[in-house]
């Protein structure tokens, strides 16, 4: 993942650059959805708590794997280690 402040010039910005597209591709649909969204639950999910979940109004859900090990989710569904899954609102 890729840290949320960073400094940059003219060097790192070419090191650094394709990094920040990415991170920009990936967060930046999420913030659009749930910026203003009421965040109504935060739990972890591991025992030293570096998975994490969150949980909007709508019921949207965001997983984070901070750790350094895959996690298993209970779907059963896979998070690599440093990243994070979306789970967008069930229809009715």
């Amino acid at each position: 993942m890729c840290p949320p402040l960073v400094h940059l010039n003219l060097k790192t910005i070419k090191e650094r650059g394709p990094d920040l597209k990415h991170h920009y591709e990936r967060w930046s649909p999420l913030h659009q959805e749930l910026g203003f969204a009421k965040l109504v639950d935060f739990r972890y999910l591991s025992e030293d708590r570096l998975v994490q979940e969150t949980v909007w109004e709508e019921g949207q859900r965001i997983i984070v794997n901070f750790g350094g090990s895959d996690w298993t989710v209970d779907d059963g569904s896979l998070i690599s280690a440093g990243d994070f899954v979306y789970r967008a609102t069930e229809g009715p």
